[in-house]
């Protein structure tokens, strides 16, 4: 099984990509094949760019994302929303032949405010539903007050968040599992 972990910010040492590196280890420890997926560098989208030949940014994107059974992002929250860089992925990712569809997605964030990130999650679900993902809807893991639960090295300093992202973690899994044996 392989998974592609993306984050949808741009800063290395955000919150969303130490929660990321929390995610890794977890799903690693289930037999799966992690690749991190940047979104560093990716043009914003461009219709005059979408003649099969893609920046390099978008074909390593495209080529990590194509045989992948799911996606595993964590995302913080822009202005009520998902971050461009994270909406920008998205659009390059379902040019056709989409390389989103039919894969199992997980979405989360850890947000420094009080909102834990559940309009991103909102706005990012229906993205992705609307490319073919399936998103996994529970549990949620929307973490606010972000310094209070990973420290500055990356440690996890809230067992309750930890529990709810290895439940997370499995449940992805699962979810991938059940849809291979399906027929969608």
């Amino acid at each position: 099984m392989k998974i592609v972990s993306i984050v949808g910010s741009l800063r290395q040492d955000s919150w969303n990509h130490k929660l990321s590196r929390l995610a890794i280890p977890m799903l690693q420890a289930q037999g799966v094949e992690v690749v991190e997926a940047s979104l560093a560098g990716l043009p914003l989208f461009n219709g005059d760019l979408d003649g099969g030949e893609y920046p390099e940014p978008v074909a390593a994107l495209r080529e990590a994302l194509r045989p992948a059974d799911g996606v595993l992002i964590a995302a913080p929250e822009f202005n009520h929303s998902i971050p461009a860089v994270l909406k920008n992925a998205i659009e390059w990712a379902c040019r056709p032949p989409n390389t989103l569809t039919d894969k199992v997605a997980y979405a989360m964030g850890v947000t420094p405010g009080k909102s834990g990130g559940i309009r991103m999650h909102l706005h990012l679900s229906d993205c992705l539903q609307c490319e073919g993902c399936w998103v996994v809807p529970k549990p949620l893991l929307l973490v606010p007050n972000a310094a209070s639960v990973i420290g500055p090295d990356g440690e996890l300093l809230d067992a309750a968040v930890g529990e709810t992202l290895q439940e997370g973690m499995t449940r992805l899994v699962d979810t991938i599992n059940l849809m291979r044996r399906s027929p969608v």
